[in-house]
């Protein structure tokens, strides 16, 4: 896994700022790993001490991060830049905070996508039917949830039509310590 971005702020304006013409169709959007920061650190809970824990450092305001990162990212190139194909888009989600289903759909709406690697457990595949019905490649993450499992096997990927049967057969289980494990179903 890559580093968490410490700024997305700064990596926002720098986006914006650049100085180049944007064709309609872009090859891939690829998002920084917008995963909050673990630490070490003291046990918040007074009564324990001494007690070392991992914490969560976002790095959002407030200590809570945004999620609305990924929003701000694709609304820039869709309104401001007029991209309306994208093959392929990759947003290395927080596990702990990952952007709701309905700001996922905000952030692909209008974009034609054939390949999506949107890391967030559980994905619904009818939010991704409705956004990215031209999806060919997917990826998903699963928490393990074997109703989500089925849905997906039983009749899920089957609603995407280009999604190529290779594909079906792999998902990718991340555990709470983000270690990936692969499982042929």
């Amino acid at each position: 896994m890559s580093q968490p971005i410490q700024s997305f702020k700064s990596y926002l304006q720098n986006l914006k700022s650049l100085e180049v013409e944007f064709n309609s169709t872009l090859k891939a959007v690829n998002l920084p790993d917008l995963q909050c920061a673990e630490y070490e650190g003291d046990h918040p809970d007074p009564e324990i001490p001494g007690e070392p824990v991992t914490h969560i450092k976002c790095s959002g305001k407030y200590g809570v991060r945004s999620t609305y990162e990924a929003l701000e990212v694709f609304d820039f190139l869709r309104s401001e830049r007029g991209v309306s194909l994208v093959k392929s888009v990759k947003v290395p989600d927080c596990m702990v905070h990952p952007h709701s289903n309905l700001k996922i759909k905000a952030c692909l709406q209008g974009f034609d996508v054939y390949s999506l690697d949107w890391r967030k457990r559980d994905l619904s595949l009818n939010l991704v039917k409705d956004v990215a019905p031209n999806v060919a490649e997917l990826h998903l993450y699963s928490s393990g949830n074997e109703d989500v499992l089925h849905f997906w096997a039983e009749s899920g990927l089957s609603k995407l039509k280009e999604v190529s049967q290779e594909f079906r057969h792999h998902f990718i289980f991340l555990s709470s310590s983000h270690t990936n494990l692969v499982r042929t179903i």
